[in-house]
């Protein structure tokens, strides 16, 4: 009985910090992604002169698959382009935005 207790208390610690592990590494897989999004956006200008509209310029230039970057409103992480003054690549993870410009570059909200 005192092994089964042991075993309990080792396991209510771990489950917790495993699920803030996976947390922590999905943020990272989607900042990731977001950094891979900037540099083909980055060659898409340098190729075509002009920067994409949004990502599905980029899946048409077989540039990146649009499975691996989801755009619906109920993907997370979410990623967009959009381009009113100047072209803004955006990732919105788990309610936290980080977006990239040519002339800010990265910018992030507080908690990301």
């Amino acid at each position: 009985i005192v092994v089964i207790a042991i075993l309990g208390i080792l396991i209510a610690i771990a489950v917790p910090r495993f699920g803030a592990t996976t947390d922590a590494a999905e943020k990272s897989a989607a900042e990731a992604n977001h950094r891979t999004l900037v540099s083909v956006s980055q060659l898409y200008y340098a190729n075509e002169g002009t920067w994409p509209t949004e990502i599905s310029d980029l899946v048409g230039k077989e540039l990146i698959t649009e499975s691996d970057f989801p755009t619906g409103e109920e993907d997370d992480p979410k990623y967009s382009i959009t381009e009113e003054s100047d072209i803004t690549i955006t990732v919105t993870f788990d309610g936290e935005t980080r977006t990239w410009t040519p002339s800010a570059g990265f910018t992030e909200s507080e908690d990301w």
